[in-house]
Protein backbone atom coordinates (compact mmCIF):
# COMPACT_ATOMS: atom_id res chain seq x y z
CA UNK A 1 0.00 0.00 0.00
CA UNK A 2 1.40 3.09 -1.03
CA UNK A 3 0.92 6.54 1.02
CA UNK A 4 1.93 10.03 -0.04
CA UNK A 5 4.33 12.63 1.63
CA UNK A 6 1.84 14.94 2.43
CA UNK A 7 -0.09 12.02 4.51
CA UNK A 8 2.82 10.61 5.86
CA UNK A 9 4.16 13.70 7.15
CA UNK A 10 -0.05 14.85 8.21
CA UNK A 11 0.02 11.39 10.66
CA UNK A 12 3.50 12.30 12.06
CA UNK A 13 2.65 16.14 12.78
CA UNK A 14 -0.82 14.60 14.67
CA UNK A 15 0.90 12.37 16.40
CA UNK A 16 3.44 14.92 18.08
CA UNK A 17 1.12 16.63 20.40
CA UNK A 18 -0.13 13.10 21.79
CA UNK A 19 3.26 11.90 22.81
CA UNK A 20 3.98 15.24 24.30
CA UNK A 21 0.71 15.09 25.99
CA UNK A 22 1.83 11.13 27.05
CA UNK A 23 4.78 12.27 28.43
CA UNK A 24 3.60 15.52 30.16
CA UNK A 25 0.88 12.99 31.95
CA UNK A 26 3.80 10.97 33.17
CA UNK A 27 5.91 13.48 34.38
CA UNK A 28 2.56 14.85 36.60
CA UNK A 29 2.00 10.97 38.23
CA UNK A 30 5.57 10.29 38.92
CA UNK A 31 6.02 13.85 40.16
CA UNK A 32 2.68 13.68 42.63
CA UNK A 33 3.66 10.16 43.87
CA UNK A 34 7.74 10.59 44.02
CA UNK A 35 7.51 13.64 45.47
CA UNK A 36 5.01 12.95 48.89
CA UNK A 37 6.89 9.62 49.18
CA UNK A 38 10.36 11.14 49.44
CA UNK A 39 8.30 13.82 52.46
CA UNK A 40 7.48 10.80 53.95
CA UNK A 41 10.53 9.57 53.98
CA UNK A 42 12.09 12.57 55.31
CA UNK A 43 9.76 12.84 57.64
CA UNK A 44 10.14 9.70 59.49
CA UNK A 45 14.59 9.95 58.88
CA UNK A 46 14.47 12.88 61.56
CA UNK A 47 12.52 10.91 63.68
CA UNK A 48 15.82 9.14 64.49
CA UNK A 49 17.13 11.27 67.01
CA UNK A 50 20.58 10.29 68.17
CA UNK A 51 22.55 8.32 65.66
CA UNK A 52 20.92 9.27 62.18
CA UNK A 53 21.94 6.79 59.19
CA UNK A 54 23.69 7.54 56.24
CA UNK A 55 21.25 9.06 53.11
CA UNK A 56 22.68 6.46 50.62
CA UNK A 57 22.16 3.78 52.74
CA UNK A 58 17.57 4.90 53.60
CA UNK A 59 17.43 5.67 50.01
CA UNK A 60 18.82 2.11 48.91
CA UNK A 61 15.88 0.54 50.81
CA UNK A 62 13.81 3.01 49.19
CA UNK A 63 14.70 1.97 45.90
CA UNK A 64 15.31 -2.19 47.21
CA UNK A 65 11.47 -1.43 48.06
CA UNK A 66 10.12 -0.21 45.19
CA UNK A 67 11.81 -2.85 42.88
CA UNK A 68 10.11 -5.49 45.91
CA UNK A 69 6.46 -4.90 44.31
CA UNK A 70 7.51 -7.27 41.19
CA UNK A 71 7.53 -9.90 42.84
CA UNK A 72 4.33 -9.26 44.73
CA UNK A 73 2.25 -8.32 42.07
CA UNK A 74 2.94 -11.36 40.23
CA UNK A 75 2.12 -13.34 43.52
CA UNK A 76 -1.32 -11.71 43.70
CA UNK A 77 -2.28 -11.09 40.10
CA UNK A 78 -3.67 -15.01 40.49
CA UNK A 79 -5.79 -14.26 42.77
CA UNK A 80 -7.35 -10.80 41.31
CA UNK A 81 -10.99 -12.21 41.09
CA UNK A 82 -11.42 -13.36 44.58
CA UNK A 83 -10.63 -9.88 45.59
CA UNK A 84 -13.08 -8.61 43.19
CA UNK A 85 -16.15 -11.13 43.26
CA UNK A 86 -15.17 -13.62 45.90
CA UNK A 87 -17.44 -16.84 45.84
CA UNK A 88 -17.06 -16.34 49.58
CA UNK A 89 -16.17 -13.99 52.04
CA UNK A 90 -13.64 -16.66 53.62
CA UNK A 91 -12.12 -16.81 50.28
CA UNK A 92 -11.99 -12.73 50.16
CA UNK A 93 -10.71 -12.65 53.87
CA UNK A 94 -7.86 -15.30 53.24
CA UNK A 95 -6.80 -14.15 50.00
CA UNK A 96 -6.78 -10.43 51.57
CA UNK A 97 -4.57 -11.57 54.65
CA UNK A 98 -2.23 -14.43 53.43
CA UNK A 99 -1.18 -13.17 49.87
CA UNK A 100 -1.94 -9.41 50.06
CA UNK A 101 -1.13 -8.80 53.50
CA UNK A 102 1.25 -11.37 54.44
CA UNK A 103 2.87 -11.19 50.71
CA UNK A 104 3.17 -7.63 50.57
CA UNK A 105 4.72 -7.68 53.87
CA UNK A 106 7.35 -10.50 53.39
CA UNK A 107 8.63 -8.43 50.27
CA UNK A 108 9.13 -5.37 52.00
CA UNK A 109 11.09 -7.09 54.69
CA UNK A 110 13.06 -9.38 51.76
CA UNK A 111 13.90 -5.66 50.17
CA UNK A 112 14.75 -4.42 53.84
CA UNK A 113 16.61 -7.22 54.29
CA UNK A 114 18.80 -7.41 51.39
CA UNK A 115 19.55 -3.75 51.50
CA UNK A 116 21.28 -3.44 55.26
CA UNK A 117 21.12 -6.49 56.96
CA UNK A 118 24.80 -6.62 57.06
CA UNK A 119 25.30 -3.47 57.43
CA UNK A 120 27.62 -2.05 59.81
CA UNK A 121 24.94 1.20 60.04
CA UNK A 122 22.30 -0.93 61.68
CA UNK A 123 23.34 -0.73 64.97
CA UNK A 124 20.00 0.68 66.95
CA UNK A 125 16.80 -0.87 67.31
CA UNK A 126 15.57 2.59 65.55
CA UNK A 127 17.18 1.88 62.40
CA UNK A 128 14.91 -1.17 62.12
CA UNK A 129 12.37 0.84 61.61
CA UNK A 130 13.77 3.88 59.89
CA UNK A 131 15.10 1.32 56.81
CA UNK A 132 11.42 -0.92 56.99
CA UNK A 133 9.87 2.53 56.49
CA UNK A 134 12.25 3.33 53.94
CA UNK A 135 11.20 0.48 52.33
CA UNK A 136 7.82 0.29 52.66
CA UNK A 137 7.58 3.67 51.21
CA UNK A 138 9.23 2.77 48.07
CA UNK A 139 6.57 -0.11 47.71
CA UNK A 140 4.08 2.58 48.35
CA UNK A 141 5.62 4.77 45.41
CA UNK A 142 5.79 2.91 42.74
CA UNK A 143 2.21 1.01 43.98
CA UNK A 144 0.46 4.79 43.80
CA UNK A 145 2.56 5.16 40.24
CA UNK A 146 0.33 2.25 39.39
CA UNK A 147 -3.15 3.61 40.88
CA UNK A 148 -2.61 7.07 39.35
CA UNK A 149 -2.01 5.60 36.18
CA UNK A 150 -4.83 3.52 36.02
CA UNK A 151 -7.31 5.56 37.52
CA UNK A 152 -6.43 9.19 37.13
CA UNK A 153 -4.52 11.90 38.82
CA UNK A 154 -7.39 12.90 41.35
CA UNK A 155 -6.89 9.81 43.04
CA UNK A 156 -2.92 11.24 44.10
CA UNK A 157 -3.27 12.89 46.71
CA UNK A 158 -5.63 10.30 48.74
CA UNK A 159 -2.66 7.54 47.40
CA UNK A 160 0.32 9.94 48.55
CA UNK A 161 -0.76 10.87 51.99
CA UNK A 162 -3.04 7.90 53.34
CA UNK A 163 -1.76 5.02 51.51
CA UNK A 164 1.98 5.94 51.73
CA UNK A 165 1.22 6.27 55.78
CA UNK A 166 -0.42 3.01 56.04
CA UNK A 167 2.83 1.34 54.08
CA UNK A 168 5.01 2.95 56.61
CA UNK A 169 3.06 1.95 59.50
CA UNK A 170 3.04 -1.46 58.53
CA UNK A 171 6.58 -2.41 57.69
CA UNK A 172 7.71 0.44 60.71
CA UNK A 173 5.81 -1.51 63.24
CA UNK A 174 7.39 -4.78 61.50
CA UNK A 175 11.25 -2.98 61.80
CA UNK A 176 10.65 -2.40 65.25
CA UNK A 177 11.01 -6.20 65.66
CA UNK A 178 13.81 -6.32 63.38
CA UNK A 179 15.65 -4.27 64.79
CA UNK A 180 14.88 -5.59 67.57
CA UNK A 181 15.71 -9.02 66.92
CA UNK A 182 18.90 -8.65 65.47
CA UNK A 183 20.24 -6.15 68.24
CA UNK A 184 18.68 -7.38 71.60
CA UNK A 185 16.93 -10.64 71.47
CA UNK A 186 18.76 -14.06 72.26
CA UNK A 187 17.28 -15.63 69.12
CA UNK A 188 16.45 -13.03 66.36
CA UNK A 189 14.01 -15.60 64.25
CA UNK A 190 11.20 -15.50 66.58
CA UNK A 191 10.96 -11.76 66.68
CA UNK A 192 11.51 -11.15 63.22
CA UNK A 193 8.78 -13.38 62.53
CA UNK A 194 6.07 -11.65 65.08
CA UNK A 195 6.93 -8.54 63.73
CA UNK A 196 6.37 -9.89 59.98
CA UNK A 197 2.82 -11.53 61.27
CA UNK A 198 1.76 -8.09 63.06
CA UNK A 199 2.43 -6.23 60.08
CA UNK A 200 0.39 -8.45 58.19
CA UNK A 201 -2.42 -8.79 60.49
CA UNK A 202 -2.84 -4.68 60.03
CA UNK A 203 -2.26 -4.71 56.47
CA UNK A 204 -4.84 -7.38 55.54
CA UNK A 205 -7.36 -5.78 58.48
CA UNK A 206 -6.52 -2.01 56.68
CA UNK A 207 -7.50 -3.50 53.34
CA UNK A 208 -10.41 -5.50 54.16
CA UNK A 209 -11.99 -2.75 55.69
CA UNK A 210 -11.14 -0.49 52.03
CA UNK A 211 -12.11 -3.87 50.14
CA UNK A 212 -14.96 -5.42 51.57
CA UNK A 213 -17.10 -2.24 51.35
CA UNK A 214 -19.28 -2.01 54.77
CA UNK A 215 -17.36 0.43 56.63
CA UNK A 216 -17.24 4.03 55.73
CA UNK A 217 -14.42 5.61 54.86
CA UNK A 218 -14.00 7.65 57.96
CA UNK A 219 -13.29 4.26 59.71
CA UNK A 220 -10.34 3.45 57.23
CA UNK A 221 -8.64 7.31 58.00
CA UNK A 222 -9.52 5.94 61.71
CA UNK A 223 -7.53 3.46 61.61
CA UNK A 224 -4.60 5.28 59.34
CA UNK A 225 -4.63 7.21 62.55
CA UNK A 226 -4.43 4.36 64.79
CA UNK A 227 -1.58 3.00 62.93
CA UNK A 228 0.44 5.96 63.32
CA UNK A 229 -0.29 6.02 66.80
CA UNK A 230 1.02 2.41 67.59
CA UNK A 231 4.14 3.20 65.12
CA UNK A 232 4.89 6.43 67.46
CA UNK A 233 4.76 4.63 70.36
CA UNK A 234 7.30 1.91 68.54
CA UNK A 235 9.65 4.77 67.99
CA UNK A 236 9.34 5.92 71.51
CA UNK A 237 10.09 2.54 72.53
CA UNK A 238 13.31 2.25 70.15
CA UNK A 239 14.36 5.53 71.14
CA UNK A 240 14.55 4.94 74.88
CA UNK A 241 16.39 1.47 73.75
CA UNK A 242 18.91 3.63 71.57
CA UNK A 243 22.55 3.02 72.79
CA UNK A 244 23.42 6.22 71.87
CA UNK A 245 21.29 8.14 74.27
CA UNK A 246 22.59 11.14 76.08
CA UNK A 247 20.00 12.01 78.74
Amino acid sequence: MSVDRGTHSRVRTDCRPLREENRTELLAIVIATLIPGLLWLLFFYRRDRFEAEPPWLVLRAFVYGSVSIVPAIAVELPFQRFLVAPSSEADRLLVIFVVVGLGEELAKFAATYLAVWHSRHFNEVMDGIVYAVAAALGFATVENVVYTSVFGLHVAPARALVASLAHACFSGVMGFYLGWGRLSASRPGPAIAFGIGVAAALHGAYDYLLLSGWAPPAVALAMVAGLYALLSRKIRQAVRLSPFRRD
